[in-house]
């Protein structure tokens, strides 16, 4: 029967994830685990199950799945994972580029359903990312994104973006209620998709902050 088992450590090799990443799915009830002598092990079928629905890099992912992936994984050292990484969790929003007058971007900074990610989040998490230029990044749900357009008379699509809009549907919307700024990781991955300079001190003060 031991052979049907894994330790935290041999899933989290299994899931290219930390063994804290395991522990936290666990905790979330996200992976289920029992105690066998004075250990936590866990099922074969259990941690096949959980490697099916976050899938793997190279496989598309729900957005739900997408999201469970970045909250569940730790940045690595090594370039080219850190880039396969970023593409698989890119389903995490429908990105939407649009245009907006320049007073009207100012507003949405303090516009309360919405939350800031980019260099505007890198600075509230004290980054090293330098003063926000070009596009501003931001989240907003589903159910919020017409009356967004219509209200701040967003122009979709258009050759001149200023805002870079990611749209999460209302039943998967990861930040918590009234929070203004992305955390570490999601203003990574958004710097990087935007092949923003300020990308690698983004990274750098990640990898540092997992590393602590």
């Amino acid at each position: 029967m031991i052979e049907r088992y894994m330790t935290l450590a041999e899933a989290a090799e299994q899931l290219n994830v930390s063994d804290k990443a395991v522990q936290k799915s666990i905790e979330r009830g996200n992976l289920n685990a029992e105690r066998i002598g004075n250990r936590w092990v866990l099922h074969i079928d259990e941690v096949n199950r959980w490697q099916r629905v976050r899938g793997g890099p190279g496989r598309p992912l729900t957005q739900g799945a997408a999201w469970e992936a970045i909250r569940t994984t730790v940045i690595p050292s090594d370039s080219n994972a850190r880039d396969a990484f970023r593409r698989w969790v890119r389903p995490r929003a429908k990105h939407v580029d649009g245009y907006a007058h320049q007073s009207i971007v100012d507003d949405l900074r303090n516009d309360f359903d919405i939350v800031l990610s980019g260099r505007d989040a890198a600075d509230e998490l004290d980054m090293p990312a330098g003063a926000t230029i070009g596009q501003i990044q931001l989240y907003l749900m589903l159910s919020k994104y017409n009356d967004l357009i219509e209200r701040r008379r967003v122009q979709v699509p258009t050759v001149r973006a200023n805002l870079c809009m990611h749209v999460v549907n209302d039943d998967q919307w990861p930040f918590a209620a009234r929070q203004r700024y992305t955390d570490a990781i999601v203003t990574w991955l958004d710097l990087a998709d935007s092949d923003d300079r300020a990308e690698s001190l983004a990274r750098d003060y990640l990898i540092r902050l997992q590393r602590a």
